[in-house]
């Protein structure tokens, strides 16, 4: 295996104990966020989430997005002090920028989400959190272009820590509700935001410079549209919901859609690693080959992710929530699948940042917001919540062909369509033998669950999907763990003194 290889396996494997964490704890939380916040509570922070997405968006560009580019750009560490400080101020600015403009407009935005004003306090609370959110995103996209996962992992355990904390204080002991979940953000945020400022700032000469500040606005600018697009594909479908179903439903969904989510939280350690350091990837003299290969690679364990949610998803259910939520889950597997593309559609698009054509991006985002725009007014109104699901699906496929499609255009990479094709094939074979075995009660669906996510890997083998690189691997790793495993249940025999 080459360094490029161990560097990715060894920082990703490092960025899952932040995200396993936290998936951990918001998973491990759900029967007391479902006891103490109803299924309106729920529609209510989807809604809330949905007002917080489209400002940010528009104020915020991604803007620490730009810190990787212009940081291995500088050729020399004086200028890469300069861009972190440059990037850190900058955030701040724009935090403040957004409390500012959300305190102004929060009344006009809770006519506009809840048809009517009186939520402008929850409003201004959910902006107020971007405050520190910005810096915290740039002072950890700094960590990440320094390779610092440790450091990052720490930060993060932190914020979760106080996030959990604060939330039993808040929810369960002042029965605060909505407010509990906004009032944590803020002031976990605030917290982290000060650690990384000390971070970023301390021990380098401390300068801004506009110039410098709207080159960083100008690159991530065209993602504020292309935000807007994808917040549309993620969250339009509630504006077409709320209109056609009750809140108590709006909140099944979402459930359904934070547990179809669970392929976009696996894939986070990978992405925060690789959208950091694919600018160095493929200057490497494997870089092309590394960038082929691990498209493949995040297909596979996607797509089997996406199955695990399909098997497990109703008996896991049926214990952690109480049954008015039990509904979310046959929606979730659709919303799961819709990931996946996604996903793979993120890893070809990132040679848009290479290249610093972060335009093409932006349009790829707004075909598939048309795509999903068309599928919400066409199938929300007739079929509702499954509406939603497979319209999503459906415009998360336009974006992932559309987006291969210009990718391969700017920059032509050998692409495995044929192994990829593979997956797609050995994946429906397995989901459509689940749903013809129809098994129902709790155990049986355990035990089906189980046999069922063992054919996946099994038609791999047998259509002979990997290669002889990939099986020596997997043979080594095997070797070591037995090697370990056997050393370890050895008695320690002590000597004699």
């Amino acid at each position: 295996m080459s360094s490029v290889y161990k560097s990715a396996l060894q920082k990703t494997s490092t960025y899952v104990i932040a995200t396993a964490a936290g998936r951990a704890a918001s998973f491990l939380m759900l029967p007391v966020y479902t006891r103490f916040l109803t299924p309106a509570d729920y529609g209510v922070l989807e809604l809330l989430t949905l007002n917080y997405t489209l400002f940010t968006t528009l104020v915020g560009m991604r803007y620490a997005d730009s810190l990787f580019y212009y940081f291995f750009k500088a050729p020399d560490q004086k200028s890469r002090d300069e861009t972190v400080s440059n990037a850190f101020i900058g955030a701040a600015l724009l935090g403040c920028g957004t409390l500012l403009l959300g305190w102004v407009f929060a009344p006009y935005l809770s006519r506009f989400f809840f048809q009517t004003p009186a939520y402008a306090g929850f409003v201004r609370l959910s902006l107020a959190s971007y405050t520190f959110l910005l810096p915290v995103e740039s002072g950890c996209a700094y960590l990440r272009a320094l390779n610092r996962s440790g450091t990052y992992v720490w930060i993060s355990l932190l914020r979760l820590g106080l996030q959990l904390g604060l939330n039993v204080v808040l929810l369960v002991g002042f029965q605060l509700g909505v407010a509990a979940m906004l009032w944590t953000e803020i002031i976990a945020g605030c917290v982290c935001a000060i650690i990384l400022a000390k971070y970023c700032l301390s021990g380098r000469r401390i300068t801004f410079r506009f110039k410098t500040f709207f080159q960083f606005v100008r690159y991530s600018m065209p993602y504020a549209g292309g935000g807007l697009c994808m917040m549309f594909i993620h969250f339009g479908d509630r504006w077409f919901l709320q209109r056609t179903v009750s809140l108590a439903e709006l909140g099944v969904y979402a459930l359904a859609y934070k547990l179809g989510m669970v392929v976009e939280n696996v894939v986070t350690p990978y992405a925060i690693y690789w959208n950091s350091q694919v600018f160095e990837i493929l200057r490497h003299p494997n870089g092309e080959r590394a960038y082929v290969r691990f498209a493949t690679y995040v297909a596979l364990g996607l797509t089997f992710v996406a199955i695990l949610i399909t098997v497990f998803g109703k008996p896991v259910l049926h214990v952690m929530v109480t049954p008015g939520f039990q509904a979310a889950a046959p929606l979730a597997p659709c919303i799961a699948f819709a990931y996946v593309l996604r996903a793979l559609d993120g890893h070809f698009r990132s040679i848009f940042r290479v290249e610093a054509k972060t335009g093409r991006d932006a349009s790829i985002m707004a075909v598939g917001a048309l795509a999903c725009l068309a599928a919400y007014a066409g199938l929300i109104p007739v079929y509702k919540l499954w509406g939603a699901a497979f319209a999503t699906l459906l415009g998360f496929s336009v974006m992932l062909l559309y987006g291969l499609h210009q990718a391969q255009k700017l920059r032509r990479f050998p692409f495995e369509f044929r192994r990829l094709s593979q997956i797609l094939a050995c994946g429906a074979v397995t989901i459509l033998f689940f749903y013809w075995l129809g098994i129902e009660g709790f155990w049986r669906q355990l035990a089906t669950g189980v046999g069922v996510a063992c054919l996946f890997p099994a038609l791999l083998v047998v259509t002979r999907f990997f290669h002889k690189d990939e099986v020596q691997m997997l043979r080594a790793a095997t070797a070591v763990i037995q090697r370990f495993s056997r050393s370890d249940a050895q008695p320690v025999v002590e000597g004699k003194g």
